[in-house]
């Protein structure tokens, strides 16, 4: 998922590189739907509009030598869920997470700290 030894600065930069799928940025619950075109420049150029994307991305620049596996590098949107949300963590996995989890995720990142500094 590197590009240039270090994560791509968006899911653009990910598309643009067939390091992933349209589909796979569309939450089920959400009124998103894939971007779709049929070159990659179409698929870009549609993924730029509103309602492509169902995820934030927080791998943004991150020197994978300095990843653990708890650094996340993508959460889905609260508005999908009342009670949580999914988190992607570095070493691949997704959990679901708790509504209070979640705002206490969501304040960690955005205080600047990845991963998150949260007891288990």
């Amino acid at each position: 998922m590197e590009v240039n030894d270090r994560y791509p600065a968006t899911w653009a930069d990910l598309l643009a590189h067939d390091m992933i799928s349209a589909d796979v940025l569309v939450c089920p619950r959400s009124g998103d739907t894939p971007a779709s075109g049929a070159t990659a420049q179409g698929r870009l150029a549609a993924f730029a509009a509103p309602g492509h994307c169902s995820y934030i991305y927080a791998g943004a620049g991150l020197d994978p030598k300095k990843v653990t596996p708890k650094t996340i590098l993508a959460y889905e949107n609260l508005d999908h869920h009342e009670s949580g949300m999914n988190v992607l963590y570095a070493d691949g996995t997704v959990e679901w997470v708790r509504l209070k989890r979640a705002k206490q995720i969501l304040a960690e990142l955005k205080a600047g700290r990845n991963p998150p500094n949260l007891p288990q």
